[in-house]
């Protein structure tokens, strides 16, 4: 089974919030809420619960990572460990397309469901009057964001 799902691994500031990409027991991608974009990038470590584990070899997971987002850059964390990094990804169902062929080339399960994002984003699409990005009214004073983010 694979999913998209939320994650307090990494320290983050402000809005900004976390989900992971996780595929039988590895946490293969992590995926940051920036203010209007999504940041990738792939696991260097298990998570702090215990509940999912780092994929085993680093550097497959960075080759397939660099392969099928063909932009970014190639990093080490504290430890030495390496990474791959993109940034200004717009669209969440662009991550779980990007996340599954990742997970494809690493003969992993994909990810299935649409995550929260997504189904958010759906929304906002489906309410939206202007192509603009400013938010939808949805009802009692409450809007949807361009990025799924309910406001009032």
């Amino acid at each position: 089974m694979a999913i998209i799902t939320k994650s307090d691994k990494l320290e983050t500031t402000g809005e900004f919030n976390q989900t992971k990409m996780v595929s039988e027991q590895y946490v293969l991608l992590r995926i940051i809420h920036e203010t209007n974009s999504y940041t990738l990038m792939t696991a260097t470590a298990k998570e702090d619960d215990g509940s999912y584990i780092a994929f085993p070899d680093l550097n497959k997971l960075v080759a397939a990572a660099e392969n099928v987002l063909g932009r970014g850059e190639r990093c080490t964390d504290n430890w030495g460990r390496p990474y791959f990094i993109c940034k200004e990804i717009d669209h969440p169902r662009g991550i779980r397309d990007l996340a599954n062929r990742i997970a494809e080339l690493l003969d992993l399960p994909p990810v299935n469901a649409p995550w929260a994002d997504e189904e958010m984003r759906d929304i906002y699409d489906e309410f939206s009057v202007s192509e603009d990005g400013e938010p939808a009214y949805l009802s009692d004073g409450v809007y949807v964001s361009s990025r799924g983010r309910l406001e009032d």
